[in-house]
């Protein structure tokens, strides 16, 4: 996650995300694919990230099953 933060701080947006999706893979074998708070933390940083390269259709529908996932906990 800091890796990811760095480089969304440096304006490597694509690269954040890169990194963001590897942990949001890794939390989910972590976590079995539960429903963990771990998850929907990653999901609202994808959202941010998405939203950062002006893919906004993406960031909603990310940020829309991070609000699913929060709601469902």
């Amino acid at each position: 996650n800091k890796i990811a933060f760095s480089y969304e701080k440096l304006g490597e947006y694509d690269k954040a995300l890169e990194y963001n999706k590897l942990l949001f893979e890794l939390r989910k074998i972590i976590h079995n694919d539960n429903k963990h708070t771990d998850l929907s933390l990653s999901l609202d940083e994808l959202g941010s990230n998405y939203k950062n390269l002006e893919n906004y259709e993406k960031a909603i529908e990310v940020r829309y099953s991070y609000k699913i996932l929060t709601f469902i906990r």
